[in-house]
């Protein structure tokens, strides 16, 4: 899918302006949504910093309720969407790992995965369409408002993870999923070693919960005194009965779907990992007595707090050792990170759409 002009209004308009006037200034416009996962902005480049916040544009444009989809503005918060959604029975399986009032956008930029990742797909999977504000292009639409697309590349997915280097995202199109009418809570816990055990009961939870809609997450939660396992179920009220007579779950008839129960600390980093890297990364984690979430289907790993000195380092390395993604978000920013064998495409990417460099940067891992 090519990049399309797009028709523009108030949002478009402040952004364009916002691009312009930072290139006449010589300045950095950096997109810091509302301002959660941002690091510090003297941090970001040695030319004047202009902060360019969506929170002011929160309108949901288009919502098509019988085709479960919506479009909304980048600044609008997650959870405010989920309330107005759930007037329809509706939902955006978003989850914030922390429990943060993330805008829209913010998620989009920043990469953030939830927790629902495992029984809802990535929260990027959801993504049909985005437009965004290019300096070498202005106000462009990539992807298409359908569910079923299959017109060619998802250029939006340039826009997802990157911070803002290529553009400032103004509004985003998702596929919703249907409220569960009902939901099912199986736990258990030990404040000894991870070994062994958590693996045991969450291979039990997962040979039995086939007979029944999918398990919505997989959650293990380690605290410096030991762990817990929770799996979280959805679907019909017979479905979760049936949970609760063979597994001995917890069920519950009115489910509290938008904020699943969150570690208060703020996040600190995010992995996604195989299951054979997830068990090492947490032992890792339990050894040192920090704070962790990992969501067991799909290999998301989340480290919060005051983590040990050079614990995120140690984990990054780990991470890569292992094929996985890393993603950190405490200490000073000097840009996005990229693998020495992508530095020409991404060179090249940046030049054809940014050729200013008005926009954050890039620098390769070589350089760091």
């Amino acid at each position: 899918m090519a990049q399309q002009p797009a028709d523009t209004d108030e949002a478009s308009e402040a952004a364009l302006h916002a691009l312009a006037e930072a290139g006449r200034q010589g300045a950095c416009l950096v997109p810091v949504g509302a301002g959660i996962r941002q690091h510090p902005l003297e941090a970001w480049d040695t030319r004047p910093v202009v902060p360019w916040a969506s929170t002011r544009f929160q309108t949901i444009r288009r919502w098509s309720v019988p085709d479960l989809t919506v479009e909304v503005d980048a600044g609008l918060p997650w959870e405010d969407l989920n309330r107005r959604l759930a007037q329809h029975g509706q939902w955006l399986p978003v989850g914030v790992p922390d429990g943060a009032p993330d805008t829209l956008g913010g998620i989009v930029s920043a990469g953030v995965n939830g927790v629902w990742t495992g029984g809802y797909l990535s929260i990027r999977d959801r993504i049909l369409s985005m437009t965004v504000a290019v300096p070498a292009f202005g106000v462009v639409r990539v992807g298409a408002p359908v569910v079923k697309n299959v017109a060619g590349y998802n250029l939006w997915r340039l826009y997802w993870a990157t911070r803002g280097t290529f553009g400032i995202v103004l509004t985003i199109t998702w596929k919703l999923a249907a409220l569960p009418r009902a939901t099912a809570t199986l736990t258990c816990g030990d404040s000894g070693s991870l070994t062994g055990r958590v693996w045991e009961e969450a291979g039990r939870w997962g040979a039995s919960i086939p007979t029944v809609p999918a398990l919505a997450a997989l959650l293990l939660t380690i605290h410096p005194s030991g762990w817990e396992l929770v799996g979280i179920a959805h679907g019909g009220d017979r479905a979760m009965d049936r949970l609760r007579r063979t597994l001995g779950a917890q069920v519950g008839a009115g489910p509290d779907v938008a904020r699943p129960a969150a570690l208060s600390d703020r996040l600190v980093w995010q992995a996604r990992l195989p299951r054979e890297g997830q068990r090492l990364v947490l032992e890792a984690l339990s050894r040192w007595g920090a704070s962790a979430r990992a969501e067991l289907q799909s290999g998301m790993v989340w480290g919060y707090g005051q983590q040990p000195d050079g614990a995120s380092q140690e984990m990054a390395q780990l991470v890569a050792r292992h094929g996985g993604t890393f993603r950190y978000w405490d200490g000073p920013w000097r840009g996005l990170r990229v693998p020495p064998a992508e530095v020409d495409m991404w060179q090249r990417l940046k030049t054809g759409m940014d050729l200013q460099g008005v926009l954050p940067g890039w620098r390769a891992e070589a350089e760091a």
